[in-house]
């Protein structure tokens, strides 16, 4: 039986790899249980033998890569080719770490894209014709994940899974060659977490890997709203009793209107910067965005416009005159009832978005409008 093909140090003698400790045919979960092979094990027993590695992983950080930098050091050395695409989602990949990488001759491509094409995926996949095996997962590259989080990791073989393997490496190249992943640049990287973790970016907070689906009586509140656009009308009030997530059920409105529209640029108005923190926070929860939007109130200014959560104070002191009315295609305001008031109708007044949404406090303040 044909275990390896080596070769030959400049003694003569042949070099030594470590064997896979599973073998390359086989397919098998990995999910760090006592008594099991952890994934860094794993990973190391299969960079010696690779001629090529893809690496495709959401977070890094030094506590992952360091296990595994010898190992990967003499890899890069020998010329064979490492490439990486990571982002900088949720601000949790170190510049050390990719450092790191870099100076060990890696290849390395950063998305600083926090919104629509946001990566996700952690998977590694070790080219070897025709024994390739890739490794599909939950665990980013930290020790927590590789080695005592409760995770679960697929390792495939391409001489039983083939397809897979292809595909992955279909998927990899469209990656690659895409604009949405970018060579790294120390600079640009450092300025790109600036950005993310600047005061106006609003509240902190940090995803439940669980979803919460609305409960029925938002779901039927949202296909309300969505049979009212049907028959043209595009400035609608969401009438709900107080405390059944009015501000929940706008964002997800919020997400169904955005894949609708060919440009979805967000105004939401509040009269209190604490409603703006708690409407800022439902949103990334729903929209399971942890970046998403910026804050107009007090000093917080926003950079993009994109997304804005803006105080009426600070939209009436600052003035829309260099706004162009149509720059906001979803506008939605907090209690409603305000909107009667002189402020809220000269900054309404300067806005034509595609869409109006308008959750007042009770119904009773429905009818108060109405009669006004």
């Amino acid at each position: 039986m044909l275990h390896a093909i080596l070769r030959r140090r400049p003694d003569g003698k042949p070099e030594e790899i470590s064997a896979p400790a599973i073998p390359l045919l086989d397919t098998t979960l990995l999910t760090n249980a006592p008594g099991e092979p952890t994934l860094w094990s794993q990973l190391g027993s299969e960079i010696d033998s690779a001629s090529s590695i893809d690496l495709v992983m959401a977070f890094i950080r030094r506590s992952g890569i360091t296990p595994l930098l010898d190992r990967l050091r003499k890899y890069c050395a020998s010329g064979r080719s490492l490439r990486v695409l990571t982002t900088t989602y949720t601000n949790s990949t170190e510049r050390e770490a990719l450092e790191q990488l870099v100076e060990l001759g890696a290849e390395v491509r950063v998305s600083y894209d926090l919104s629509s094409t946001r990566l996700h995926a952690k998977a590694w996949v070790f080219h070897r014709h025709p024994f390739s095996t890739a490794y599909v997962d939950s665990s980013n590259l930290t020790r927590s994940a590789a080695v005592t989080g409760l995770e679960w990791n697929v390792r495939l073989s391409a001489a039983r899974n083939p397809d897979v393997i292809a595909k992955f490496e279909a998927v990899f190249e469209s990656y690659w060659s895409s604009g949405d992943f970018v060579p790294y640049n120390a600079e640009q990287f450092e300025v790109e977490q600036q950005r993310a973790g600047r005061t106006d970016a609003g509240p902190n907070i940090m995803l439940s890997p669980i979803e919460v689906p609305p409960h029925p009586y938002q779901s039927r509140l949202i296909e309300l709203l969505e049979v009212s656009r049907r028959q043209g009308h595009h400035r609608n009030l969401l009438v709900s009793a107080t405390g059944t997530g009015k501000t929940v059920m706008a964002a997800l409105d919020y997400a169904t209107l955005r894949d609708r529209l060919d440009s979805s640029r967000l105004l939401f108005i509040a009269h209190r910067e604490e409603i703006l923190d708690q409407s800022l926070a439902t949103f990334r929860h729903t929209l399971r965005e942890t970046q998403f939007g910026e804050k107009w109130v007090g000093k917080s200014r926003p950079r993009d416009f994109h997304h804005v959560f803006a105080s009426i104070q600070s939209l009436n002191a600052n003035g829309l005159a260099s706004l162009d009315p149509e720059h906001f295609d979803v506008v939605i305001v907090d209690e409603f009832h305000h909107a009667a008031a002189a402020s809220y109708a000269r900054v309404l007044g300067g806005l034509r978005p595609k869409e109006l949404l308008g959750p007042p406090t009770t119904p009773r303040t429905v009818r108060v409008l109405r009669r006004s």
